[in-house]
């Protein structure tokens, strides 16, 4: 049988269920490339090396060849999985030279392919640098770091029973020193007790943070977001495509027909599929080929959507019973109770479970810390960079793979977890860029996180669970609002303003407005400003009715901007009133010296402010008189609000007499 009769007339593509068909074709591939006459000193093995990776490890296509292959194979998998010497590297390429010039020759390279000359010219240049890859135990993968360990002891590694009882005694032996072997340790087991260190490290990212309560189900924007929500509309999409069940594979698989169907149905995987318009970018052997795909089955599954029973994957009954957001909240809660990594990460990608298992385990934390943003914008680089810390904190790596090879592998699995969360709709990445990256692939860098209104809805009970104080909203709507405005001084101020809502919609406006004229009496400058924005929170025309109240107490000159801010023009502007509330909004900056030193710098005549405010009876003039003393750089004009203090405290005492 000649070459030409192994796949006469179609490519040489071989699905992975039919490895004996491969081995038989690729045996007479090698066969054939031995018999011929430009094959010069090429050893046929190696080329084997090379048709086994493809069938195992890509697409299964022979007759497709691009320079990306050639990148991935001796770059990625020989160093990762192949015993090699340095030394050996540049023979090994010079075999694999002559292949591509004779599969052209016999009409099997593909039309896909990259041109003879640019596969040619790649080898070339990728033999010095596998050369490099292969001395690099960074690289390895964990069957070739134990190998190499092996052969450093002084093993035969051609003694295939010496081999045998040496791996049998390194499954036996514990995880930790198996770890050591890998190049890595796994955390301790009791790495996440309350009272360990890297627990601690995850908890530094939300210590003494206060959580602000869940936003309402029924507001606009979760309501959007729960319609919308593209992972429970695929939940629905697979349910009405199963039908009345389909048969799966003895692995648990649709078959690749199915698979591939369901696949175009949700527009996932899109790579792996062709239309009128493209190529697919692998030929797909199994449904686990299809990563997309099998993320939202498996999600399926474990959220109750479907079931696998006897051999058939069916649609469940007590699916259709749920409301869209009891769906959405199953979704999430399936996700996060498995792990968004565990779920989307296929089953033969080579990943670093430990790492994985670190992530998943700290992502109460994270999402915490997300949470009590509260929706602001929180910079990519700088929470990736917290995470890394404390992953690597949790892991020892091998001195052979370095704390930055560890810092490498901890970044790209939270950019993974990234992805999946924003996927799920509980975050978004906003303005991060995309940059090529080895082989075919890119990565992100840069941007913000911030969650969606839907993650800051349905998380709260997950954050709770995780021993978050979550606080739940109504629980002062019948005591008088005063107990209210003294609890919000240590609440978020998110907190603040559910809670206020909840107490006017059990009170009332006019009732909400009588008592906050009543405790507009304080001579805290923070409760002043709470209270101000207590009335502008007020639906109108109640918010206009509570300032004009204001105008009769401590808060007139707050009022009064807020009034003229909102279009009145039939309010007296007080100049002692109008400095007392400027001296509120220095005093609220006391805590933050950088704020209160961008405050200071936009007064055109600080003299005069000083002349002004020392006058003022109220505490809270001493105290930013006493920060301009301390604070600002001008030695002339911090000595003159030193004295200015001086005046002010006698002022003081002369009114209290």
């Amino acid at each position: 049988m000649s070459v030409t009769d192994i796949v006469p007339g179609v490519e040489m593509v071989f699905d992975r269920d039919g490895e004996r068909t491969f081995e038989a074709a690729r045996d007479e591939l090698l066969r054939s490339f031995e018999a011929w006459s430009l094959r010069g000193e090429s050893d046929p093995g190696d080329v084997g090396v090379l048709l086994d990776w493809k069938y195992r490890y890509a697409d299964g296509d022979l007759g497709s060849w691009t320079t990306n292959d050639l990148d991935e194979f001796l770059l990625s998998w020989m160093p990762a999985k192949v015993m090699m010497a340095p030394a050996d590297a540049r023979p090994f390429v010079a075999s694999l030279r002559p292949f591509f010039p004779f599969l052209a020759t016999e009409r099997l390279l593909s039309g896909r392919s990259s041109s003879l000359r640019a596969l040619d010219s790649t080898l070339v240049r990728l033999a010095p640098r596998l050369a490099d890859a292969l001395d690099d135990r960074s690289r390895f993968g964990p069957g070739k770091s134990i190998m190499d360990r092996f052969a450093d002891m002084g093993i035969d590694l051609s003694d295939p029973a010496s081999v045998q009882a040496v791996i049998d005694r390194f499954n036996s032996l514990p995880d930790p020193e198996r770890f050591d072997m890998l190049g890595l340790r796994g955390p301790d087991e009791d790495d996440w007790d309350d009272d360990g260190p890297e627990n601690a490290g995850w908890l530094r990212l939300t210590s003494d943070v206060p959580m602000p309560p869940a936003l309402d189900a029924a507001s606009p924007a979760v309501r959007a977001e729960v319609d919308g929500h593209a992972l429970t509309d695929d939940m629905d999409t697979i349910r009405a495509f199963l039908g009345e069940g389909r048969k799966v594979t003895k692995k648990g698989n649709l078959t690749v027909a199915d698979a591939k169907a369901l696949a175009t149905r949700l527009e996932v995987d899109r790579r792996a599929l062709s239309d009128e318009f493209s190529i697919p970018r692998f030929v797909v052997r199994s449904a686990d080929d299809l990563r997309e795909l099998q993320f939202r089955l498996r999600l399926a599954r474990t959220a109750g959507a479907v079931r696998l029973a006897k051999g058939v994957l069916t649609a469940t009954a007590t699916w259709r019973k749920l409301t869209r957001r009891e769906a959405v909240q199953r979704v999430v809660n399936a996700l996060l109770e498995s792990g968004p990594l565990s779920l989307a990460t296929s089953e033969r990608a080579w990943v670093n479970h430990d790492v994985h298992d670190e992530l998943e385990d700290g992502l109460p934390h994270l999402l915490a810390f997300l949470w009590a943003a509260a929706g602001e914008r929180v910079p990519y680089d700088e929470l990736a960079a917290g995470v890394a810390e404390v992953c690597l904190a949790a892991t020892t790596w091998h001195p052979q793979v370095g704390v930055n090879g560890g810092k490498q592998v901890v970044e790209g699995s939270f950019s993974h977890l990234v992805d999946v969360l924003q996927e799920a709709g509980l975050l978004i990445r906003r303005d991060a860029v995309s940059v090529p990256d080895v082989g075919r692939t890119t990565r992100r860098t840069g941007g913000d996180l911030v969650l969606t209104a839907l993650g800051r809805s349905v998380l709260g009970d997950h954050l709770a669970a995780n021993g978050y104080d979550i606080p739940q909203v109504g629980g002062l709507t019948h005591e008088p609002l005063a107990a209210l405005v003294e609890a919000a001084d240590d609440w978020h101020a998110d907190r603040t303003l559910a809670e206020y809502g909840a107490w006017v919609a059990a009170h009332g406006p006019e009732d909400a407005i009588a008592q906050l004229v009543a405790l507009a009496t304080t001579r805290d400058p923070y409760q002043r400003l709470n209270l101000l924005q207590l009335a502008d929170a007020l639906e109108p025309p109640h918010d206009e009715t509570a300032m004009r109240r204001l105008l009769a107490t401590s808060l007139r000159g707050h009022a009064t901007l807020w009034l003229l801010e909102h279009g009145s023009t039939d309010v007296d502007i007080d100049h002692d009133a109008m400095l007392r509330s400027g001296i509120d909004l220095f005093a609220c900056q006391l805590d933050d010296p950088e704020a209160f030193d961008t405050m200071l710098a936009d007064v055109d005549d600080i003299a005069s402010f000083i002349d002004d405010i020392w006058r003022v009876p109220d505490p809270a003039a001493g105290d930013v008189l006493a920060a301009i003393g301390e604070r600002h750089p001008d030695k002339t004009i911090a000595k003159h609000a030193r004295k200015a203090l001086i005046k002010h405290r006698s002022h003081l005492a002369n009114q209290r007499h």
